[in-house]
């Protein structure tokens, strides 16, 4: 959905890429990233037959590692 070069904390989406998302048969998320933790509920609800799939469920976040 980000377009290349866009900030994905200050995205939006464009009326085109809702509208193709209505015909998506899935949605693949990373889970993590700012625009999806605000448009995501929104994307969901284009279409009823549209499946998410979540990577960021699947993998643990790596933690920063501070030096002494």
């Amino acid at each position: 959905m980000v377009t290349r070069g866009a900030d994905p904390h200050i995205y939006e989406p464009f009326p085109e890429q809702i509208n193709k998302l209505r015909k998506s048969v899935a949605y693949i998320s990373n889970g993590y990233l700012g625009f999806e933790m605000t448009w995501l509920d929104r994307f969901m609800r284009q279409t009823e037959t549209m499946k998410r799939l979540s990577l960021g469920d699947k993998l643990n976040p790596l933690t920063s590692i501070t030096s002494p």
